[in-house]
C-alpha cells in the first residue's frame, strides 16, 4: 500500500512540475500599445528589460485589487530594468477610460491581448507572468494567489521592495 502511494506522489509531483512554466523560454509577441507602436516581448529581453506582464479586464474585481500592487511595483522600480504591461483581455467596456478612472494610463497598456495570454496559458484574470532579460519565465500567477503572495513573489524574482 505505501508502494502505490509512494508511485503516485512522484507521479503528481513529476506532472505538477510539468505543467509549471518557470524557467522555460517564453514564447515571443508583438502587439501595438495605444499610440500604434509595435511592442515584441524579445526586443524588450534583448534590451535588458525584465517584463511584466499583467493580464486583466474592466470588470475583473481581482484585478482591480491587484492595480495598486502593480502601481507601487512600478514606482519603486527606481532605475531597475523592469517594465510593467497591461495587458487587456476578453474586454467588455472601454479599457482605455477605467485605466484613466484608476490612474494606470501612464503605463504601457497593450489592447486584445488574447493570443498573447492563450500563448502563456492564461485562462482567468488577474493573470501575471514575468519574463527575464534571458526570456525566460521566472513567475506566472497560480489562480487563487492573494495580493500579499502575488506582492512577496514580485519582490522575490524582481528584486524590488515596496511597502505593503
Amino acid at each position: 500500500m505505501r508502494f502505490c502511494f509512494a508511485i503516485c506522489l512522484c507521479l503528481l509531483t513529476l506532472l505538477s512540475r510539468a505543467e509549471d512554466p518557470t524557467g522555460e523560454v517564453a514564447p515571443n509577441w508583438i502587439l501595438p500599445d495605444l499610440s500604434g507602436t509595435q511592442i515584441s516581448l524579445y526586443q524588450e529581453a534583448e534590451a535588458g528589460i525584465t517584463t511584466v506582464m499583467f493580464f486583466w479586464a474592466s470588470w475583473c474585481n481581482g484585478c482591480k485589487a491587484l492595480l495598486p500592487v502593480i502601481k507601487r511595483f512600478n514606482a519603486a522600480k527606481g532605475d531597475k530594468a523592469v517594465r510593467f504591461y497591461l495587458m487587456n483581455v476578453w474586454e467588455d467596456n472601454d479599457p482605455v477610460a477605467f485605466l484613466r478612472q484608476h490612474d494606470m494610463q501612464h503605463l504601457p497598456v497593450l489592447l486584445q491581448a488574447e493570443n498573447v495570454a492563450q500563448r502563456y496559458d492564461i485562462k482567468l484574470t488577474p493573470g501575471i507572468v514575468v519574463v527575464d532579460a534571458q526570456k525566460r519565465i521566472r513567475y506566472v500567477r497560480q489562480p487563487g494567489e492573494s495580493e500579499t503572495e502575488v506582492s512577496g513573489k514580485l519582490q522575490e524574482v524582481l528584486g524590488i521592495t515596496i511597502k505593503p
